[in-house]
């Protein structure tokens, strides 16, 4: 079984997925970390030195190649889904959708130290509202993440116990 968690930058999926991998005995892959592990570089570098394009291609053969992974928990980037192509290989799997408020991110924003090139050009609420609809659309499961996170785990196991 393989679980894709997607949603807005700074949303969470990669504390989550972690924690529910974890839960379940599953492996798991963040794909902006696969990515610079392949790339050798920061995704803000690939940014600045070949732009969204390459990243996006650089994101949909890793994506590609972790669809191919067995009882894995996979945290994608926020733009995972802007790549129509993408969908192909969400499908492969069980999709969640971490909804996170656009105030609890743009706090988190500003305690990040990590650079997120896409927030350089776009505000969250931009990002948000042309990623939505995808979001849900794409979304076998739609979790709040302002709750607690042994209650998001709990639901999500739940949730995939119902539909296996």
């Amino acid at each position: 079984m393989l679980i894709y968690i997607i949603g807005m930058p700074l949303s969470g999926k990669t504390t989550f997925g972690k924690e529910l991998a974890e839960a379940l005995g599953f492996n798991f892959f963040d794909t902006d970390a696969e990515i610079e592990k392949n790339a050798s570089m920061f995704i803000d570098e690939i940014f600045k030195d070949f732009g969204e394009n390459k990243f996006r291609e650089l994101e949909t053969e890793v994506l590609h190649n972790l669809s191919k992974e067995k009882n894995a928990v996979i945290a994608t980037g926020g733009g995972i889904i802007t790549n129509q192509k993408n969908e192909l290989y969400l499908n492969t799997g069980f999709v969640i959708y971490l909804k996170s408020e656009i105030a609890l991110l743009e706090t988190r924003n500003k305690a990040s130290i990590k650079v997120r090139p896409l927030l350089a050009l776009r505000s969250l609420e931009e990002l948000f509202k042309a990623r939505k609809d995808k979001y849900l659309a794409l979304a076998d499961l739609v979790i709040d993440n302002s709750v607690n996170n042994n209650e998001i785990i709990a639901k999500i196991l739940s949730t995939i116990g119902d539909n296996q």
